[in-house]
């Protein structure tokens, strides 16, 4: 039997609470003050030690979980308070990016002069950047929603800002994030992580849906895909193209060789994309995370190389920038660090398919490569 933690509360049996839930090989009392138990990983251990978590909460104790299925160690120890240390480089980084936002929209609206006047150059700005930064809201609030409704820690976002004339579509690269503490375990940080994304692709659906119906037609023949600052070829992706032949009968006609043009949609092409970026197996983003977690750190740095070759393939500049990027982040240890307070337990298999599912999802977000969109279908 283990000397406990000194303090403990007379009303709290620390060893019963594990074995109550635990098959206990051994346990020993640590010089630093844990507790350590040698304990059997079964079936339901996930579940089990999730209840012991919320039980030892209520005594201001943290329970750890660490090993292998086939040997595993319960630690025990005081909750330890963590200094709050207010960074602003994500204040910093969000200015910036609310900074790219206007500039991409003022040079959206130039563009609209030529092409769709019947929209104003403040009327664009004002709706491409309205679509972009309602787009990056939802992705927080999914993370955010997600972690109060499963009493996890939220993520500490840092939102990339694009760069006029080198990040050609894009006014921001997406959001990587950063674990403050631990989660509970696998499972919780999954939801918390993919929730983001989700959301953000629905409030991009449905933007991308309000801006065609609200589109006109371009005063000028447009191809599908457009140049984009000029350096660049953007054509639409299959997500893309499939909303349009779904909104095409509420439309009005559009006379042959012309396209329908709308601000809202182009910000919602930009979640679009986002959501792409945003779901691949590759470091700091929450497809890396995702991938991680299923897969473990060796096969998610396998991937994340694999993503950089990926991007640097495709036929848009934007992708080189998120290409640099990606392997900057890559040489930081904090971008691929996984704080989990249970370390043995595997995602479950139906999050593992749910992965699958989505990354499809993400893909078919990606806008076509020229070669592609311009491949004859008849």
């Amino acid at each position: 039997m283990a000397t406990y933690l000194s303090a403990l509360p007379v009303d709290l049996d620390l060893d019963a609470s594990v074995r109550s839930k635990f098959t206990v090989k051994d346990s020993f009392q640590l010089q630093d003050g844990e507790v350590e138990f040698s304990i059997v990983y079964e079936n339901d251990s996930k579940e089990k030690f999730a209840e012991l978590s919320q039980e030892l909460a209520r005594w201001g104790l943290v329970p750890k979980l660490v090993g292998s299925q086939e040997e595993t160690l319960l630690f025990v120890r005081k909750s330890q308070a963590n200094p709050t240390r207010r960074s602003r480089v994500p204040v910093i980084l969000s200015l910036l990016a609310l900074g790219s936002v206007v500039a991409f929209g003022l040079f959206l609206g130039n563009i609209y002069q030529q092409y769709g006047p019947t929209f104003s150059e403040g009327a664009v700005v004002f709706l491409y950047g309205a679509a972009v930064i309602a787009i990056v809201a939802a992705h927080e609030l999914g993370h955010m929603y997600q972690a109060r409704r499963k009493g996890n820690p939220s993520l500490a976002p840092y939102v990339l800002p694009g760069i006029p004339g080198i990040t050609a579509a894009l006014p921001t690269l997406g959001i990587v994030s950063r674990q403050n503490s631990p989660a509970l375990n696998r499972d919780a940080l999954f939801d918390v992580i993919l929730s983001g994304p989700l959301l953000g692709l629905a409030a991009t659906l449905v933007l991308y849906t309000l801006g065609a119906l609200l589109s006109v037609q371009s005063a000028v023949p447009l191809q599908s895909c457009q140049q984009v600052n000029g350096t660049a070829t953007l054509c639409p992706s299959v997500v893309q193209m499939g909303l349009d032949l779904a909104t095409g009968p509420l439309l009005p006609s559009i006379a042959p060789g012309y396209s329908a043009l709308s601000p809202l949609a182009d910000g919602a092409t930009v979640g679009l994309i986002l959501t792409f970026v945003g779901l691949l197996p590759m470091a700091t983003f929450d497809g890396g995370y995702l991938f991680g977690l299923i897969w473990g750190r060796g096969a998610w740095r396998v991937a994340s190389y694999l993503c950089v070759l990926l991007l640097v393939s495709l036929d848009l500049p934007t992708y080189w920038a998120l290409a640099v990027v990606v392997l900057i982040m890559m040489s930081l240890s904090w971008s691929s660090e996984l704080q989990l307070l249970d370390e043995v337990s595997p995602v479950s298999r139906s999050r593992r398919w749910l992965y699958i599912g989505v990354l499809a999802i993400g893909l078919l977000c990606m806008p076509l490569p020229r070669t592609v969109a311009g491949f004859p279908l008849h």
